[in-house]
């Protein structure tokens, strides 16, 4: 069974390069330093794209967490719009979780880990 036909963006054409055994060393070590494939870091570098590593699970879980905060902090910033008889203690309780979640993963991000533990 013959593989399906790829649609005419994809890539079709193979080239060939030489490289010295350092040479392959060094790229290797760079692609390999920012999580990229050997051949994704000579195209990306090849066609002057951004060569930055590929977000790591943690970053992205975190990421999720962080605009699970954006969304608490919309939520509070309507509920404080609409309601003049404001729960004062309530809302403090939800800032104050808040602050520590976001004290949490700016620990977790910069490779802390949990500042409470």
């Amino acid at each position: 069974m013959a593989r399906p036909r790829k649609a005419d963006g994809d890539r079709r054409r193979q080239i060939t390069i030489w490289l010295s055994n350092e040479e392959r060393r060094a790229i290797g070590g760079r692609a390999e330093a920012i999580r990229l494939s050997f051949s994704d870091y000579i195209r990306r570098a090849a066609l002057g794209r951004r060569l930055t590593a590929a977000p790591s699970i943690v970053n992205l879980a975190a990421w999720e967490e962080l605009s699970n905060l954006s969304t608490n902090l919309r939520e509070i910033l309507l509920y404080t719009r609409e309601w003049c008889d404001l729960d004062e203690a309530g809302l403090m309780g939800q800032i104050i979780e808040i602050q520590m979640q976001i004290e949490r993963l700016g620990a977790t991000l910069i490779g802390g880990g949990d500042p409470d533990a």
